[in-house]
């Protein structure tokens, strides 16, 4: 397990159990920490500036895969920034083999904990929301920039179902299907 693997994890660990210590808990700005978190497990944060266009921002990711299917939410804000990818967009009543053999995943997270890392999912109506965060090799996460919190328990809420972490490569990445490419794309 590497260094950072392992210190991403005691941060989950230790937020879970409510020990985070005072200096994680309250950092001056959420969006760098959160930042210097998904740098260090290997996540692309793409900070579009307020009023920018993450249409378009989603549009390159997503042409420079050259993927051909991609596995979109039932979310608008998602399903809007896939209108001009140029690949079939795999949406609503697909099966789980359709969504996860898709080369890329385009959801709209709930929020982010910038103590941990961690990519907050909401339960909703769309049964693929979980599954379109971890089966394909590319994966676009559209946050809000209001939707970046300081800790895992101001981001978790009564209706959090998922939590997602990305620490990086495990020591057994061999025998478990390790997403390749994440990209957060921070918008608002």
């Amino acid at each position: 397990m590497t260094d950072v693997t392992s210190e991403t994890l005691d941060r989950l660990r230790d937020a879970l159990a409510g020990d985070t210590p005072a200096s994680d808990a309250a950092p001056s700005d959420p969006l760098e920490l959160l930042q210097a978190r998904a740098r260090a497990a290997g996540i692309r944060v793409e900070v579009v500036p307020p009023g920018g266009d993450h249409d378009s921002v989603v549009g390159e990711i997503i042409a420079g895969a050259a993927v051909e299917s991609i596995a979109v939410s039932t979310d608008p804000a998602a399903r809007e920034a896939c209108l001009y990818h140029g690949a079939a967009a795999v949406s609503g009543p697909a099966s789980d083999a359709d969504v996860a053999g898709c080369g890329a995943g385009v959801l709209c997270v709930d929020a982010a904990a910038a103590d941990v890392g961690a990519l907050v999912l909401e339960g909703g109506d769309d049964p693929h929301h979980r599954l379109q965060c971890l089966a394909p090799p590319l994966v676009v996460a559209l946050l809000p920039r209001d939707r970046i919190v300081a800790t895992l328990a101001e981001a978790a809420t009564a209706d959090a179902t998922y939590v997602t972490a990305r620490v990086g490569a495990s020591a057994g990445a061999d025998d478990i299907r390790v997403v390749p490419e994440l990209h957060v794309v921070v918008h608002g």
